[in-house]
């Protein structure tokens, strides 16, 4: 089934499970349920323990990026913005829905007597408390289903190959959970005696790769013994893996309804492929009207995932990650399952953007820092990668300014033309985005 045949299928169900709505005392017109997006976009550091919040430099790539949920929306309805973050000169595919602040929408609440239906982007405490002061009721999973479903401990147990031997890395596992400095060491050591000499360890809960530890040797220097000792101690365990090329990335999105544990449907919404960084951060999207058959025993997997995630209690968008690596041998095999977002993600949000894709079309969603660019001039910058590609429209995604600035992110929607593969259009447009400074 084509992604698009599926958005027409389970949009619905993806937007109202999951949400919190309050009912109305009425059912004349002017008190409809009010449906705010809420764009938590810090949930990980939240649910992680993390009280510092963002930085000044990554609050502004934050505010940039949060009224893109908007995409998630419909006529009428709001998104939460801060009195400094809220957009001005935005473009058509944001411009159905309004941006207000928790303050105005409360007033708006107020006066004409609405209930209120909430999707943040995950629920972490922040959306709970939201959801109280703006009186909303229903269901909500359970704060310890968003903890375990958004743990490493919880995507360790399906982070395995396709079609692998057993004797690969661990048992045949991708990585290992390490709850101690001595089961790390080891577990280095036993990659280098596979000729892998780069590894990464991640915290216990995702931080969008910003926490990470990277290493070379199976050395640890005094700052990553220092790192190691931190993340044990605040949270037991860490999450050690080995550092492959990537050839291919895929995020799978599936909804899992708010029923009993045991008759919850577990949904495949759509697929997209992922364009990362030099640095294994997520850049954009590419959507096509066809899943590439390579995919799919990571979407079956992924079924398992979110039935196992919905016997812990959760329900929701969940947002899974696959990717192709390269072994030193130069075997390429499917990792299915690299990481798991129990919240909406940034590949939801992709599959949104079919209106402006068109059904016989492959569109490229980017996302690129602007923040040592001159003064944006709100077009999309060139894409060298159309040199391959045939581009024959662009769209811009992003308002032009967040609040007093200019903004931090510059989000853009390339349309092609759907001649070429998909796996054509995938590796030009990495190329481009692991080329550029």
């Amino acid at each position: 089934m084509h992604n698009l045949e599926y958005l027409a299928l389970t949009i619905q169900p993806v937007i109202e499970n999951g949400l919190v709505t309050a009912a109305s005392t009425t059912t004349a017109p002017e008190h409809l349920p009010l449906r705010v997006l809420y764009p938590n976009l810090s949930f990980e550091e939240v649910i992680a323990g993390q009280t510092s919040g963002p930085n000044a430099s990554l609050q502004r790539i934050v505010d940039s990026l949060s009224p893109l949920i908007g995409i998630m929306g419909t006529a009428g309805d709001v998104v939460v913005v801060s009195e400094n973050g809220r957009p001005a000169e935005i473009p058509d595919v944001l411009s159905h829905v309004d941006y207000l602040t928790v303050d105005e929408i409360s007033e708006r609440v107020f006066t004409t007597g609405a209930g209120v239906t909430l999707l943040p982007w995950g629920w972490d405490s922040s959306a709970r408390d939201l959801a109280d002061r703006l009186e909303a009721r229903a269901s909500i999973p359970s704060h310890e289903s968003v903890m375990a479903v958004n743990s490493r401990l919880f995507s360790a147990e399906f982070d395995v190959l396709a079609d692998a031997a057993d004797s690969v890395f661990f048992d045949g596992r991708f990585g290992q959970i390490c709850k101690s400095c001595e089961q790390f060491q080891a577990g280095i050591e036993h990659l280098g005696a596979q000729q892998i000499d780069q590894w990464f360890a991640k915290p216990a809960w995702s931080t969008a790769g910003r926490s990470r530890l990277p290493g070379r040797s199976d050395v640890l220097n005094e700052n990553q013994q220092a790192w190691l000792r931190k993340q044990l101690t605040m949270y037991e365990y860490v999450y050690l893996e080995p550092c492959l090329p990537v050839i291919r990335e895929c995020g799978i999105q599936l909804d899992i309804s708010a029923t009993s544990n045991a008759s919850a449907a577990v949904t495949i919404t759509g697929t997209t492929e992922l364009i990362t960084d030099r640095t294994g951060r997520y850049r954009g999207s590419i959507m096509a009207t066809g899943v590439d058959p390579f995919w799919q025993p990571a979407i079956d997997h992924a079924i398992r995932v979110g039935q196992r995630a919905a016997k812990l209690g959760y329900f929701g968008p969940l947002g899974i990650d696959s990717m192709q690596i390269e072994l030193p041998d130069g075997q390429r095999l499917l990792r299915l399952c690299n990481d798991i977002n129990g919240r909406l993600t940034m590949g939801r949000l992709a599959l949104g953007l079919w209106q402006a894709i068109g059904s016989e079309n492959t569109g490229i969603w980017l996302h690129s820092s602007i923040t040592n660019r001159p003064e944006d001039d709100g077009t999309c910058r060139n894409l060298p990668a159309a040199n391959t590609v045939n581009i024959v429209d662009t769209v811009r995604v992003s308002p032009r300014r967040i609040g007093r600035y200019s903004t931090a992110v510059d989000s853009c929607l390339y349309v092609t033309n759907g001649l070429q593969t998909v796996q054509d259009v995938v590796q030009a447009v990495r190329q481009y985005v692991r080329l550029e400074k």
